[in-house]
């Protein structure tokens, strides 16, 4: 399902770091970093979390100079069982409120939502918002981490953080043109440390229709961007569209998980995932881009470009009651948001270089477990799992 739009523009964003997005390469682009601990002077994770959204969209208004009662609209989503996070921050807020969850892809299924509110005219300004935390949600999800638990090369790292944007009716130099909705997609990959594996075609299926409805080819675009497919994962989803679609994204395609963090650096195994991961790049980091562009807009010839936040929901059958024969049953639901600007040659074109540049360093250099430094602090039982191909759990 493939929806254009003629009205939806956004006025702006923000953004809010945690402890390790702080210490990666886009920390600059981040309007704020909560960089000292994981707790922001809370009692606990699911509090901490809490105070990362609000602080979001409070600062947000701030920035915009709007009061509460130019909102029409707040759409929120977080890990957290029953949405707590989104739902104890919208009760500070004198706002209308809708919470999402569509775990990673919260943000695409927020934009889309919005886009259709503020086109159809039921809503004139709309903020969609999303947050997590890495560690309340190990504990939710995976384990936690106190406990050390052992985890593959092919794992990722949730990301903290939180991150909003203003959708409005207001005319700016950066608008949504149009959005794609992803299909539920099961190949029958149960490898729940593996979730690139398990999205990639999801993300593929998405960006494949949106590309075939609009009668484009993926070198229209400047960039398309997936929300956290991971290093192994991205170059499954590569593969995957050659083969599948006939189709070659390399020279336009990114991940936000595989830039989000250094991954050669920080013990961040595969790469960034959840809800803010796609947000805090796109919101933060591409944003940015565009926004330092855009007093020239007017005066120099101008091309279409898309910025495609393909943010991927993850439906565990262990988290919501599924069985089958075979085992755990994963499903990937693609959501695919385009986000369309208007911009002139040279915005990207040194940001490509550098990613392609960055990308065969880190494939040269590809350890094949990060664990810390000295692996010898392993016992001779963890290390032989670690070494095993097959599925931990």
């Amino acid at each position: 399902m493939t929806s254009k739009y003629n009205n939806v523009y956004i006025k702006n964003t923000y953004t809010i770091g945690g402890l390790y997005e702080s210490q990666g390469p886009l920390k600059k682009y981040f309007d704020r970093l909560y960089d000292h601990d994981m707790y922001y002077g809370e009692k606990s994770l699911e509090k901490a979390e809490i105070k990362l959204l609000k602080d979001n969209i409070s600062y947000l208004l701030k920035k915009v100079n709007y009061q509460e009662d130019k909102i029409d609209l707040l759409i929120s989503g977080d890990l957290e069982n029953q949405i707590a996070a989104s739902d104890y921050m919208a009760r500070s807020f004198n706002i209308p409120f809708l919470g999402i969850f569509s775990a990673c892809a919260t943000s695409g299924e927020g934009l889309i939502i919005g886009a259709n509110f503020v086109e159809s005219k039921k809503a004139k300004n709309c903020i969609v918002s999303t947050v997590s935390h890495n560690m309340s949600a190990e504990k939710q999800f995976r384990n936690p981490t106190e406990y050390g638990t052992p985890k593959p090369k092919t794992s990722t790292f949730t990301v903290t953080g939180s991150a909003s944007i203003l959708l409005t009716n207001e005319k700016n130099p950066i608008k949504i043109e149009s959005s794609t909705i992803g299909k539920v997609t099961d190949l029958g990959i149960t490898d729940v440390n593996h979730m690139g594996a398990v999205m990639a075609p999801a993300a593929a299926d998405a960006i494949y229709r949106h590309l075939t409805n609009l009668k484009r080819k993926p070198e229209y675009y400047d960039l398309i961007l997936t929300g956290d497919l991971g290093i192994y994962g991205k170059n499954i989803l590569i593969e995957y569209m050659k083969k599948q679609y006939n189709m070659d994204i390399s020279k336009v395609y990114n991940d936000a998980g595989t830039i989000i963090y250094d991954l050669d650096k920080q013990p961040v195994l595969a790469g960034g995932s959840g809800p803010c991961c796609s947000a805090l790049v796109g919101f933060g980091y591409y944003f940015k881009q565009m926004e330092e562009k855009k007093r020239a807009f007017y005066s120099v010839p101008a091309k279409t470009v898309v910025l495609c936040l393909c943010a991927l929901g993850i439906f565990l059958a262990g988290f919501c009651g599924i069985a089958s024969d075979c085992g755990l049953l994963s499903l990937a639901m693609g959501l695919i948001a385009i986000v369309i600007v208007r911009r002139f040659d040279g915005l990207f074109e040194d940001q490509k270089s550098y990613l392609i540049r960055l990308g065969k360093i880190r494939e040269e250099k590809r350890k094949i477990d990060t664990f810390g430094e000295d692996l010898g602090e392993l016992d001779e039982e963890s290390l032989s799992i670690l070494n095993q191909d097959n599925d931990l759990y």
